[in-house]
């Protein structure tokens, strides 16, 4: 991930296995901008019974004085009650000194059925900070009964407002996004080999994703996953897996009133044709999301729209991306690419997660990394990390990254075009032209727009 404003740059995850099988930490190096080495990485979690998933999220303090740095994943050495994995958060003013505290992601008060004080179970914790200085999290509903705990195994959301001390809601029933409009989960690997799409590829884990829309005040927090297109089937059935996003307008604090925050993102919307429309599919899965310099959502995804088989079970995926701009309002837009040049089969596991990253503080650049396999000969390549830079042009203009195109950036463009500063370069393609010319002046009619 990046860190906005510094080009500062983190990288990391789990530290090896030990003999018995469980992982033996989580370790992060970060690399400072224009550098070419990465530190020699820091231990966060050391031994204390990490068992999966951490994710890192950076921002201001609650008092907006100073930077914060999370952690959040999987710990078995904490008890969630009827669950296997509570999920905890290592936490620190100043990551350089790897001075980290451990924190539980647990309400305050014991839960109403009870009377356990239960950390927070489920299965993968995903942090994002607001401007506010207020961390929030999504976490899979994964406990053992299909009924689950909190969400019927489709995600829930917590916050806090203290760094980490205390969490919200504080009455051991978190936020539901999706509550109202009667999602249905997907089967998970554990319920047996038919599901809605091949166990292959995430084994059928469900995950959600989180991101932040900084041009909003207060920020506008997002939550995405893939469920079931149509409540009401055997979970023994294969049936259409779909997309939803929810919004939060208040920073994270509530999701509520899914007809104006809530999207369910159908087949036909990501341009399937009526004919490939069926109750197995095509199948939507395992999404990443960011939000780019435009307020625009993104998604990167797996789709098996493409399988050559009649029933889309043949195992064969590409990867997509979804931009959605105005999201739920009649003006809004959805276009969606193609990012794999060939389909692929699975045949093997393709990881839990994916990730789509903006880059720099204004977001006009995205990097999607996947795991994909490309024909070789006769056969298959082996599983391998692709990277792909989206660039979002129409910011191209807003050269000081304030969110607007004005005589301020034309005066720069102007002067980076004169000392042929790689700045004017627009399109990237390593040439300052005319091309770079009609790319400004197109990027700032449409910021100026009525």
């Amino acid at each position: 991930m990046s860190v906005r404003g510094s080009g500062r740059i983190w990288l990391g995850g789990l530290r090896g296995q030990t003999q018995g099988g469980s992982f033996a930490g989580i370790n992060y190096a970060n690399k400072e901008a224009g550098d070419t080495d990465w530190t020699s990485g820091f231990a966060i979690a050391g031994t204390q019974g990490v068992s999966d998933k951490p994710f890192m999220a950076v921002g201001p303090d609650p008092t907006l004085s100073s930077t914060m740095y999370y952690v959040t994943y999987n710990d078995q050495t904490m008890t969630a009650c009827d669950s296997t994995n509570a999920q905890s958060a290592q936490v620190t003013g100043d990551a350089f000194l790897n001075t980290w505290t451990k924190l539980r992601i647990k309400p305050d008060t014991p839960d109403p059925e009870t009377g356990d004080v239960c950390d927070y179970g489920g299965w993968g914790s995903l942090p994002v900070v607001t401007d506010s200085g207020v961390v929030v999290v999504t976490v899979l509903d994964r406990y053992p009964a299909v009924a689950g705990k909190y969400n019927a195994r489709k995600p829930y959301v917590v916050f806090s407002d203290s760094a980490g001390a205390h969490w919200w809601p504080n009455n051991s029933a978190p936020n539901i996004p999706g509550f109202g409009m009667g999602v249905e989960a997907c089967p998970i690997w554990s319920d047996g080999p038919i599901g809605d799409f091949s166990p292959k590829v995430d084994r059928r884990k469900c995950a959600p994703t989180i991101a932040v829309d900084r041009s909003k005040s207060p920020n506008w927090v997002y939550v995405a996953y893939y469920a079931r297109s149509e409540a009401g089937h055997p979970l023994t059935e294969d049936r259409n897996a779909d997309l939803y996003i929810f919004r939060s307008v208040d920073g994270g604090l509530t999701f509520a009133n899914e007809g104006v925050h809530g999207l369910h993102m159908t087949d036909a919307m990501l341009g399937v044709a009526p004919g490939g429309l069926i109750e197995q599919g095509p199948d939507q899965i395992v999404p990443a999301m960011t939000i780019d310099c435009t307020g625009a959502v993104n998604l990167i995804y797996y789709d098996n729209r493409n399988d050559p088989s009649p029933g889309y079970d043949s195992e064969y995926f590409d990867v997509y991306h979804t931009r959605i701009t105005d999201f739920k309002q009649p003006t809004m837009q959805i276009t969606t690419t193609r990012l794999t040049p060939s389909s692929f089969p699975a045949e093997m596991f393709l990881g839990d997660y994916q990730t789509l990253a903006p880059a720099g503080p204004t977001g006009k650049k995205l990097y999607a990394a996947y795991i994909a396999r490309e024909p070789v000969g006769s056969g298959w390549s082996s599983k391998n990390c692709y990277v792909r830079k989206i660039t979002i042009n129409l910011c191209a203009a807003d050269l000081n990254g304030n969110g607007f195109a004005e005589g301020g950036d034309a005066e720069s463009f102007s002067e980076a075009v004169s000392t042929s500063s790689p700045t004017a370069d627009l399109n990237e393609d390593g040439q300052i032209d005319t091309d770079d010319l009609e790319t400004f002046v197109w990027s700032y009619e449409s910021m100026n727009a009525e």
